[in-house]
């Protein structure tokens, strides 16, 4: 498993479990938000990482078959 996709699991239980112990109050504390900011970042990073890779393969494959 990548770095990135740890990164959004844990952030993930952490979202989860930060959820189960703050209640049902309906506001986001600064916690959550953080949570929330974090696992966007961690989503983008991914994104940005399969994008690279598949350009990689892209070049890859050009290149073999010339």
């Amino acid at each position: 498993m990548s770095k990135t996709m740890k990164l959004v699991s844990l952030s993930a239980a952490l979202v989860l479990s930060v959820g189960l112990m703050g209640g049902c109050s309906g506001k986001k504390n600064a916690r959550t938000m953080m949570i929330e900011d974090t696992i966007q970042k961690a989503t983008q990073a991914q994104m940005c990482c399969e994008a690279n890779r598949d350009r990689i393969e892209r070049l890859h494959e050009k290149n073999m078959h010339k």
